[in-house]
């Protein structure tokens, strides 16, 4: 990519008077990061700046984020200093459509894996993924974290489909449901072997509700979403027998995907009070894990309005 077409595209926007482009790299996603410094006192809007790159040139070049600066920081020699640059503050940009907030499970689902894939701090639901910067490659991981969560298969190609997590949400809302499945063709081999811990598991397998132990962690302050999926997915990929699927036969045996993919996760609402949450939290429990199908372990999520 020519960062310097991209700049000189952004510059012959008329409120447009410097423009520096960057490549970063978030969450090991590759960004392109527009700086730019309004013309005669004039302040673009983000979201102008990205549909002008957008009618000029490809969608991989189209800077993710473009932040207005009111001067450009300069180094020692008067040139400008590439990095002192500031890094994107995480904000939802300004799209041009007023905030609503996720009202469905689904909704809220859908959000969420958006909000932690783009690192910024909300999503509306009638936000375009590809309006706040979404690029193909960053698709694909939405796609992979609602698969994961919600439990249904879901191409790269319906994002582009329905990129709304109102739109998404609807269409999930009647989407097929993966548990009970066969992988499908090109998922990678599976490769059997001896359960560990044989009779545990055989135990497991028997009975799975007498064996689900919940621990629970209050968090206080901002909870770094981006941080605990990462964390929860090395997790899961780490262990073998939290993303094994096991067969009742004697003795157990375990197939262990080429992929292990997500642990699944639930977004629970918004708890007015503690023993709301308590209760919520009470109910994801009593939902059965399902081994055969390398369900072994789930993470739910409630935050407590109360505090």
């Amino acid at each position: 990519i020519e960062l310097g077409e991209i700049e000189t595209t952004l510059e012959q926007h008329p409120d447009v008077t410097t423009a520096i482009v960057t490549r970063r790299d978030d969450n090991n996603t590759p960004r392109l990061i527009a700086y730019v410094t309004g013309r005669d006192g004039r302040t673009p809007t983000p979201e102008a700046l990205r549909e002008h790159a957008a009618a000029i040139l490809p969608s991989y070049m189209v800077p993710a984020v473009v932040m207005v600066l009111d001067r450009f920081p300069l180094g020692g020699t008067g040139k400008i200093d590439r990095a002192a640059l500031p890094a994107p503050d995480g904000r939802r940009p300004d799209l041009g459509v007023d905030y609503v907030a996720p009202g469905t499970e689904h909704e809220r689902l859908v959000a969420t894996v958006f909000a932690i894939v783009l690192g910024i701090d909300r999503v509306g639901v009638h936000d375009s993924f590809f309006d706040l910067g979404g690029t193909s490659l960053q698709s694909a991981a939405v796609a992979t974290g609602i698969d994961e969560a919600a439990d249904v298969v879901v191409p790269v190609s319906q994002i582009h489909r329905t990129p709304t997590p109102h739109a998404l949400a609807a269409w999930l809302a009647t989407a097929p449901r993966r548990t009970g499945t066969t992988p499908a063709a090109g998922q990678g081999r599976q490769r059997p072997g001896p359960v560990p811990l044989a009779q545990q598991v055989a135990k497991c397998l028997m009975s799975p509700l007498e064996v689900v132990v919940p621990v629970s962690w209050w968090v206080e302050g901002d909870l770094d979403l981006r941080a605990l999926m990462a964390a929860l997915g090395d997790v899961h990929r780490r262990h073998e027998a939290l993303h094994a699927r096991y067969r009742r036969v004697e003795p157990p045996v375990a197939l262990v995907p080429a992929n292990p993919g997500m642990p699944q996760l639930l977004l629970l609402t918004d708890a007015a009070t503690t023993q709301d949450a308590l209760d919520q939290l009470a109910d994801a429990v009593q939902q059965p894990l399902d081994y055969t199908q390398g369900r072994n372990w789930r993470t739910a999520i409630i935050r407590d309005r109360s505090t």
